[in-house]
């Protein structure tokens, strides 16, 4: 069981990936910034595009925020452009999905490396 305990951090990064997905919301894009304060933001707009903005805010009528989380130059689309808004939500599914395929696949290498060393 040592090499399982090896590979332990690598299940907890392989498993954060499952954690989360996005997800639309219907309310109005206005009301859910002002009371969660997202990170980013993923919106579809009337042309199909979609944008992901980082630091999203409302001003007047307009979706401001930043193409990259490190950029500099805030982007600003109308909102009445945006046809839909997605946020990234936690996802428990996923997340034990994920961690069962990762600690199955552990087990069984732990047990495939165990008959290796049997006489």
């Amino acid at each position: 069981m040592t090499r399982a305990r090896d590979v332990l951090p690598w299940l907890m990064v392989l498993t954060a990936t499952g954690c989360t997905t996005y997800r639309v919301e219907t309310r109005p894009l206005p009301e859910v910034l002002e009371a969660e304060q997202p990170r980013v933001v993923r919106v579809t707009l009337s042309d199909d595009r979609i944008v992901e903005l980082y630091q999203p805010t409302v001003q007047m009528d307009s979706l401001r925020g930043h193409l990259t989380a490190s950029s500099v130059r805030r982007l600003s689309y109308p909102l009445l452009s945006v046809r839909s808004a997605s946020f990234r939500r936690f996802h428990l599914g996923r997340t034990v999905l994920m961690v069962m395929a990762v600690g199955g696949g552990v087990l069984a290498y732990d047990l495939l490396m165990g008959l290796n060393n049997t006489p």
